[in-house]
């Protein structure tokens, strides 16, 4: 008999303390969850997943990424095991250390995924099976552990064409597969919300679905907005093309949440009591209830950005017609790094916006409903 049978021969038992994995994804984002679920409230170990022969330099560059950002230090309660999701026994290097995780883990929260918007959905399969492997998981766990998957906006992204309704997207599972957005990304992370909802259904998973929209930099001193996202992309082409656009089309709503803020709220819904098992998945929306619009900060960006030079407000149509004809001379796309992202630019004045009701996540995060709306300070 082997450490995973004898396992199953002692039943499942109550839930007592919180145990969790993290399937992390960026670098600053995985730190955020790794610190907030370590906070002093934690009463129980938090293990996050490395890959092959880096365990140990990710580990240790976790653990310094915590302490310079501000964040101090995750100590003995945090675990990094060498592990692949998409293999059976998640890829451990033995099964006791899997049936270990099987007693003790209560929940999992899921942000692994390959951000790539150029790759077919078939690409994505090893995701998939990391999906499948997480429920086998936690149908198996002593505590029936809740998975909390992070999807991204893009897998309801044509909801109001394919439904033909008006307004914000519900907090609900749709089966219609013409509502993600046309991308293996978004199609592929759409394919992991029908299969939570099914086993939440058919095997009593309790799965939490968390569509997160734009997330932002973080509220305090302790790090930045990644440059190479599009709105620090936009500001530092802004400068060095002297122009600013004063409207954002699709981008106008400004309904942010930092990125501090985010790691706090996921770790409320994922602890929260909300199980509601054979009804499907629970669905939350991870926009800020309180939302602004650019309109209400480009004043004050391009305020900002006026020293030592003239900083033009113009359309958003003018802006990318003088960042594609910069992209041919540019020498140092540090100082132009719109010019990567052109794409995103041009699609911003050529979609509707996608506007996520937040009702129910409110309801149940506090911190999310605390949250005050993005200012200019």
């Amino acid at each position: 008999m082997n450490c995973i049978q004898r396992r199953f021969l002692r039943g499942r038992r109550n839930r007592k303390n919180v145990r969790m994995i993290l399937a992390y994804f960026s670098r600053v984002r995985r730190a955020r969850l790794v610190h907030t679920s370590c906070s002093p409230c934690s009463r129980a170990p938090v293990y996050s997943k490395s890959t092959a022969l880096r365990v140990v330099k990710r580990a240790w560059a976790a653990c310094k990424l915590l302490r310079a950002k501000g964040l101090g230090s995750a100590d003995d309660r945090f675990e990094c095991l060498d592990a692949d999701f998409s293999r059976p026994y998640f890829g451990l290097s033995s099964q006791e250390v899997y049936a270990r995780l099987l007693d003790g883990v209560t929940h999992i929260i899921h942000c692994a995924w390959k951000v790539d918007f150029n790759q077919s959905i078939d690409s994505f399969g090893n995701h998939i099976d990391m999906t499948k492997q997480m429920i086998d998981f936690s149908i198996h766990s002593n505590f029936g552990a809740r998975i909390l998957f992070v999807p991204s906006i893009g897998a309801v992204s044509n909801w109001q064409e394919a439904t033909g309704q008006t307004g914000p997207v519900p907090e609900e599972m749709y089966d219609d597969y013409r509502i993600p957005q046309a991308i293996g990304y978004a199609q592929s992370k759409f394919i992991a919300e029908r299969m939570l909802d099914i086993a939440a259904k058919r095997a009593g998973v309790s799965a939490v679905v968390c569509r997160v929209g734009q997330i932002a930099g973080p509220t305090t001193a302790a790090g930045t907005w990644p440059r190479g996202e599009w709105l620090p992309s936009l500001i530092a082409s802004s400068k060095y093309l002297g122009k600013l656009p004063s409207n954002l089309g699709r981008g106008e709503r400004v309904d942010w949440v930092p990125v501090d803020i985010l790691g706090q709220i996921i770790v409320e819904l994922a602890v929260a009591s909300h199980d509601r098992r054979q009804a499907g998945a629970t669905v939350f929306h991870l926009v800020n209830p309180k939302e602004t619009n650019w309109n209400a900060l480009v004043t004050s960006v391009q305020k900002s950005l006026s020293v030592g030079r003239n900083i033009e407000l113009v359309r958003l149509e003018e802006w990318i017609q003088t960042l594609e004809a910069s992209a041919s001379s540019v020498e140092d796309l540090g100082l132009n790094p719109a010019v990567k992202i052109i794409d995103y630019f041009r699609s911003l004045h050529k979609q509707d916006p996608i506007i996520l009701d937040p009702t129910n996540a409110t309801s149940v995060s506090l911190t999310l409903r605390n949250l005050e709306a993005v200012h200019d300070e």
